[in-house]
């Protein structure tokens, strides 16, 4: 496949992931950090149930636990870059370092991209320019979802051809969802 091909793949696949998380987080399927982490795990086929994905992150929500501190989708998002770039054996120490260079670098691009990672300060109305809170944290779970997603597949291209657009293209409402659980 030649690079231009790859690239336009890639950015598609970015979009739909974006998509996917801030559906799932306006929905009220999930959580900020729940949709950043199931939609970063099932898009990329991660191999995490999509139970455990949330039960991982539900904490994370509302800036940890609701006490308003780092903003959940980027907690999510670096549970995503550990699942993904974390290595076993004699290179864990060099992919443990891609992890943490690569969570900063999303940090830095979440502060520089919205002012602040405190998930209090981002909700503030002045912050928020007259929009709901609902609309901007829809903004900031796509916008993580979508950088995290751009530095899995930088790093892991080969999971570009493996991903899971049944799942990214659908998209249920809370209460199919609730009839599908019955």
């Amino acid at each position: 496949m030649d690079k231009v091909k790859s690239l336009a793949l890639a950015n598609n696949l970015i979009e739909r992931i974006g998509a996917k998380a801030r559906h799932l987080f306006l929905s009220k399927q999930l959580w900020c950090s729940e949709a950043v982490l199931v939609t970063l795990n099932q898009g990329l086929r991660g191999g995490l149930p999509a139970s455990l994905a949330e039960g991982l992150t539900v904490g994370m929500g509302g800036g940890i636990g609701g006490s308003g501190c780092l903003c959940g989708a980027v907690n999510g998002a670096v549970v995503a870059l550990g699942l993904f770039l974390s290595g076993a054996g004699p290179s864990r120490r060099q992919s443990d370092k891609t992890v943490r260079t690569y969570a900063k670098r999303l940090n830095t691009a979440f502060i520089s991209r919205f002012g602040t990672g405190c998930c209090r300060k981002l909700m503030h109305s002045k912050t928020r320019k007259g929009r709901s809170k609902r609309q901007c944290c829809a903004e900031q779970t796509a916008f993580t979802a979508e950088y995290a997603a751009r530095l899995i597949l930088v790093h892991r291209p080969e999971l570009i051809q493996r991903a899971d657009l049944d799942f990214l293209n659908r998209h249920h409402h809370r209460t199919e969802i609730s009839l599908v659980r019955i």
